[in-house]
């Protein structure tokens, strides 16, 4: 059985946090990271089943809520 080794470099210059790296198989979440950082390196491995896969990931960066306001 193959594996499949997958690494995720982040460096964001303004210092926003990410706030998850998801590895996605065949649109599946197959694994997940909560860095709270700005800069990460996140290594998976995955020992997919056989036959044609794809890969992908998915970062989502933290952002600050801000309460909307009506403008007058």
């Amino acid at each position: 059985m193959s594996e499949a080794a997958i690494e995720v470099t982040l460096n964001d210059e303004e210092g926003d946090a990410t706030a998850t790296i998801e590895l996605m198989e065949d649109g599946v979440v197959v694994a997940t990271d909560e860095p709270a950082a700005a800069h990460r390196t996140w290594s998976v491995r995955r020992a997919p089943t056989a036959g044609k896969h794809y890969y992908f990931v998915k970062v989502t960066q933290m952002h600050l809520v801000i309460e909307p306001r009506c403008a007058k």
